[in-house]
């Protein structure tokens, strides 16, 4: 079934089971695949897996303020394994409403502040946990403002907070027509038991273009914790005719970010593998748009504990579609 197939028949279900408000706008209908092999040593051993991810993105339009959007997405298991390993549900949905220049978007979805340092959950397919809420934005003059509010659930590795509350803001500007920069406030708390104190984190950040290849990034992350709250990361990327070349660098101590909803958390460096003691290293990707619709993407990771233990390795690669 081609796409256009697909949105009329999505567009007539619709209809049936919410009215004739939505009959006279499609259902528009866009879709990413990704399949992904990694290759992993760390403390716990030498670990490779293959995995093939989905996503299936609908958006339309309610009214001439009003949107909704959802997403269903997942993962296989790992290849030859059996289906009850597949991960698929309805995992982003909401509405976005316009009104006088500030966009409000409402429901589960992906969201981050800065850089993503102080916080980051909800966009990738099958993520580590989940945001819930409010997202907030609006250009006032030259400066981009971004809010949110709510709830994240964690769906990563055992005993981390299964649920926190999360609010924060960020604000950020163009220098010139090659600088960025931005700064940025979040705060959490634990949903239920056990009930611990408020975290605070902070950032600045930045983004600099040198000609027309090189761009360099890079965002400084603090916690109110007592020790070891610090957190940065730069990289440095270079482009040319379909092809790029990024090696970035991470310092994170322990208490500096958010292990579950931070990018550069541990549990998303690496992927799924929690440094409980903070880390640093350097990443190199190496990125080809083989057509307009593929990717394909080379990862290196060479990271090691703050204070010591097994430096972990990590080779990946992925092909990603989009549609």
């Amino acid at each position: 079934m081609n796409k256009k197939l697909l949105a009329t028949a999505i567009a007539a279900t619709v209809t049936l089971s919410m009215g004739t408000a939505f009959a006279a706008e499609p259902v528009n209908v866009s879709s990413s695949f990704k399949y992904e092999f990694r290759n992993n040593d760390d403390a716990s051993g030498k670990v490779t897996k293959d995995r093939f991810y989905v996503g299936i993105n609908l958006d339309g339009k309610i009214d001439a303020n009003t949107t909704y959007f959802g997403r269903i997405a997942g993962k296989m298991g790992d290849f030859g394994t059996a289906p009850a390993d597949s991960q698929f549900k309805l995992d982003q949905y909401g509405v976005k409403v316009n009104l006088d220049g500030w966009n409000v978007s409402l429901g589960r979805q992906g969201a981050q502040l800065g850089q993503g340092g102080t916080f980051y959950a909800g966009g990738d397919i099958a993520p580590l946990s989940y945001y819930d809420g409010l997202v907030v934005t609006n250009k006032i003059g030259d400066v981009n403002f971004k809010a949110i509010g709510g709830k994240t659930t964690d769906v990563g590795a055992p005993g981390h907070s299964p649920r926190q509350k999360w609010y924060g803001a960020e604000v950020s500007g163009d220098v010139d027509k090659n600088i960025n920069v931005g700064l940025a406030y979040a705060g959490k708390s634990n949903v239920g038991t056990p009930v611990t104190p408020e975290t605070h984190y902070w950032s600045a950040y930045t983004t600099i273009k040198t000609g027309d290849s090189l761009t360099w990034t890079g965002e400084y992350v603090k916690s109110n914790a007592n020790t070891n709250n610090r957190a940065y990361d730069i990289s440095g990327t270079y482009a040319w005719t379909k092809n790029s070349f990024t090696v970035a660098y991470n310092n994170v101590q322990t208490n500096s970010t958010d292990t579950d909803n931070s990018v550069i958390g541990g549990e998303y460096y690496p992927n799924g593998d929690a440094f409980t003691a903070g880390y640093k290293g350097l990443t190199y990707v190496y990125h080809h748009d083989v057509t307009k619709a593929l990717g394909f993407n080379l990862i290196f990771l060479s990271l090691e504990p703050m204070t010591g233990g097994h430096t972990n390795k990590e080779l990946a690669a992925n092909l990603k579609w989009k549609f």
